[in-house]
């Protein structure tokens, strides 16, 4: 399944396989920084941020391939699963599954996943590369999610339509949404600077805050601020 996925749309799906969820190593803010408000933020939250979009993660298995969806598989398998492409678009804000992506139609946006099942798992989980187009094949959105069916850990990616960076997000929790989890939301200007955050963590020590533009807020103000910002 690895090698074919590797091979038809360049995006190893070796995390596909992965059991192991181990956390993003830190990256402290660049020497230097002073924007203003920064230095507020705890040294320890500090370490867990981006201050700037070029200290993000790289996106998994970067390929300008994936970018279209008809060279995805549409299906893959190993030994131990099996994965079926699932391509969405939307009709008035309503998803609707298409069988073949020529059933698409001009104008409308589009969505690409793998869908997986294993024997040693409750239930089919989503893993691999998720890529979302808007009506004018404009890349809008993509995320790599792996999973060993019980718990999954997702780096997600929204663009601007000059293609920069507007918003990161990271998650590690069980696929039930139950128990320990770490949640990171990070929002970018168009300089790439770091402009907002939220990060939530139950352990190794309970952890909530919410920055804005130089000050911590609370939740209903960060909510308002995140909804207006790109």
């Amino acid at each position: 399944m690895i090698r074919r996925i590797h091979a038809v749309v360049r995006l190893a799906a070796a995390a596909l396989a992965a059991v192991c969820l181990a956390a993003a190593a830190p990256v402290p803010p660049p020497p230097g920084r002073t924007d203003a408000g920064f230095d507020t933020v705890p040294g320890a939250v500090r370490a867990l941020l981006h201050p700037t979009t070029a200290l993000l993660p790289a996106f998994p298995n970067e390929s300008p391939e994936a970018l279209d969806p008809g060279r995805w598989a549409p299906s893959v398998r190993d030994s131990d699963r099996v994965c079926v492409l699932e391509l969405r678009t939307y009709v008035r804000g309503t998803p609707v599954t298409l069988s073949d992506i020529r059933q698409r139609k001009p104008g409308q946006s589009l969505s690409a996943r793998y869908l997986c099942g294993s024997r040693t798992w409750r239930g089919p989980r989503y893993a691999g590369p998720f890529y979302v187009w808007d009506g004018h094949n404009a890349l809008v959105e993509r995320s790599y999610r792996v999973t060993d069916g019980a718990r999954y850990r997702e780096d997600l990616y929204q663009y601007r339509g000059n293609g920069l960076v507007w918003a990161y997000r990271h998650r590690e929790r069980n696929e039930d949404q139950s128990g320990p989890f770490f949640m990171l939301d990070e929002y970018y200007d168009p300089d790439g600077k770091l402009a907002g955050f939220s990060i939530e963590r139950t352990t190794p020590d309970s952890l909530a805050l919410r920055w804005r533009r130089g000050a911590v807020v609370e939740d209903e103000a960060f909510r308002k601020w995140t909804g207006e910002f790109r």
